[in-house]
């Protein structure tokens, strides 16, 4: 057995078939045995040498096992010319056909072989021919013990062949699978990273886009306050207000289906009123409908108001349905159905709009898809159902839709809600106007843009508060060193020191002062990551009035805690 290359047997290499040749120059990890026979009537098996280096695989050379049969058959039979036994053992190339005699005991080549027996090996057909008795050349003893030991070596042999042919097959199948799970490993940490940048930018254009439309949002809120505004200046405002929450709906859509996609899209339990999320909601959406000529209707039955469950996803799933049906319906009625049955609070909103066909009843639920409906105006990008119907799965609900087209449709909603066991109060509560309470709230306001920090101070000098302000995280060090606050909000992004450092500063010093995020940022893994630093609530821009008023009436009662 020797190990050769091209260089140093160049006669070994030309006898092997082009086509396996070529296979080991192009793939060398999967390269195949070749069996070649020579001229010389010998065997010749030839394997291939594989190295590999750095996953790298290189053809080295082969390893070359020749195995005279002549001299195989004549060490198993000394005597091959047995009595009445006339045979020829011949190979042949399958690709050219061509035959070539290995042992013959008989002189006469046109004899008539009464049986033939071919059996393929590798890349060639082996044949024993067997002759008629009476008619051999070279009579000897009939000894049919030697014939059984003479086929039962010629089985070993085939047997050991295959034997080499399929261990060479198994190295080759484990390196295929070795190369195709590293090129699998390789594929997912690809997507991995293209999913992480993904989710990179998608926070960035929220980051940049939230900060503007905190000035938008915010300003508009001061506007619509004042009370010299006359009629038509309070409708250009709301007008204002609708496009930038609808600009900001959007933006939370597109963070959401992009959560759905990586399957992190969670919800939160807790306590919340019902029947507040439903005024709330139908207040929301009143502007629009009364804009088109719509009546929005609400039929609430619930015996109970306090659930436990995610209010804000909660009330993420009613505003899509209202959304979706004014969307829809040109003219007509917008009938918001509440009941809490067995169990489950169960929403419905029902329009008179163009309906669904039966056709396009799934497509509804495919993100960006907006089914077209002759001359009626469709605002959005197609994401609100999708989303609607992953967040009432997350919650475990049943979301199901009966429409006809032209009759409009009913969207209905099923979660199973436990309800709050806590003593139900004996007034709703109200929020509280700026009055003399608010005058004893000091508040630190640390942010380095110039249009969210006005906001902010005109927003809580309303409500009657004292306010400080500084543009970075040295400022405001500064300022508590000398002054008592009651509250700060202090922006995350920041020159000379950011929020987060901020924050450690400060609880090092282990003040009593309640200390809450303010950012554009609004993926949970930056809400988490500021909650863990040390901030005690985070608020996301655009910051809404009744949102930071509920913040302060919770940091003035010291029994609570963050």
């Amino acid at each position: 057995m020797l190990i050769l290359d091209e260089d140093s047997s160049p006669k070994v290499f030309k006898k092997i078939n082009a086509e396996i040749k070529k296979k080991w120059s192009e793939s060398p990890a999967f390269s195949e045995t070749a069996l070649v026979i020579t001229d010389e009537g010998s065997i010749q098996l030839v394997v291939p040498v594989i190295n590999e280096v750095d996953r790298r695989h290189t053809f080295s050379g082969v390893i070359v096992a020749n195995l005279p049969v002549e001299n195989l058959l004549k060490a198993a039979l000394p005597s091959l010319n047995n009595k009445n036994s006339s045979f020829v053992f011949e190979t042949s190339d399958n690709s050219t056909s061509v035959s070539k005699t290995i042992y013959s005991n008989i002189s006469d080549k046109s004899r008539t072989a009464y049986e033939t027996i071919e059996i393929p090996v590798a890349n060639q057909t082996w044949r024993l021919k067997f002759y008629h008795e009476g008619v051999n050349e070279k009579p000897i003893n009939d000894r049919s013990i030697e014939w059984i030991a003479f086929d039962g070596l010629c089985v070993v042999g085939l047997l050991g062949i295959l034997l080499l042919h399929l261990t060479g097959r198994y190295f080759r199948t484990e390196a295929l699978i070795e190369e195709r799970t590293s090129t699998l490993t390789e594929m997912k940490a690809s997507a991995e990273s293209a999913n992480n940048a993904k989710n990179q930018f998608l926070a960035k254009i929220s980051h940049e886009l939230r900060t503007p439309l905190n000035g938008i949002s915010g300003f508009t809120q001061l506007l619509e306050k004042k009370p010299t505004l006359n009629a038509e200046d309070k409708n250009h405002v709301a007008i204002i207000k609708q496009c930038s929450d609808n600009l900001l709906k959007l933006i939370n859509d597109i963070l959401d289906i992009s959560a759905i996609e990586s399957q992190q899209l969670k919800t939160e339990t807790g306590e919340f009123d019902y029947v507040n999320l439903l005024i709330d909601s139908l207040n929301i959406f009143k502007f629009r409908a009364d804009e088109k000529g719509l009546k929005l209707i609400s039929n609430n039955t619930c015996s109970v108001r306090k659930f436990i469950g995610d209010e804000k996803r909660i009330r993420q799933i009613l505003a899509n349905l209202i959304d979706n049906a004014i969307k829809y319906t040109n003219q007509g009625n917008i009938i918001v159905s509440s009941s809490y049955q067995e169990g489950s609070l169960i929403i419905s909103v029902a329009d008179t709009g163009c309906g669904i066909g039966h056709i396009n009843m799934e497509r509804i639920f495919t993100p960006f898809v907006q089914i077209n409906s002759g001359n009626l105006s469709r605002e959005g990008v197609g994401l609100g159902l999708p989303i609607t119907k992953e967040l009432v799965h997350l919650m475990n609900g049943e979301l199901s839709v009966n429409s006809e087209l032209g009759q409009g449709s009913t969207f209905s909603v099923s979660l199973p809600l436990p309800i709050s066991l806590d003593v139900p109060e004996t007034s709703l509560p109200v929020l509280q106007e700026a009055d003399s309470n608010y005058n004893e709230m000091h508040v630190l306001v640390v942010d380095d843009g110039e249009i969210n920090l006005l906001f902010l101070v005109c927003l809580l000098e309303q409500l009657g508060c004292k306010v400080d302000t500084a543009r970075n995280g040295r400022e405001a060090l500064a300022l508590v060193e000398r002054n008592y606050y009651d509250l700060a909000l202090i922006d995350i992004n920041m020159p000379i020191m950011n929020g987060f450092e901020l924050v450690e500063h400060l609880r090092s010093r282990q003040l009593l002062l309640c200390l809450v995020a303010v950012s554009a940022y609004a993926d949970q893994d930056r809400i988490n990551e500021a909650l863990r630093v040390g901030f005690d609530a985070y608020l996301t821009k655009p910051i809404e009035e009744k949102e930071l008023v509920e913040l302060i009436n919770v940091s003035r009662k010291p029994e609570i805690v963050f």
